[in-house]
């Protein structure tokens, strides 16, 4: 029962990091979408 419990805590742990990896990439998309929103038009 250990051995289960511990592979579905590794793949929580797995499975959240990727999802601040993904709100990261979309914090830094926002970033560049709103700098890019503000440049002046040439």
């Amino acid at each position: 029962r250990l051995k289960a419990r511990l592979a579905h805590v590794s793949t929580e742990v797995a499975v959240l990091k990727k999802l601040q990896e993904f709100e990261r990439m979309d914090v830094q998309q926002k970033k560049n979408i709103s700098q890019f929103k503000h440049s002046r038009k040439k």
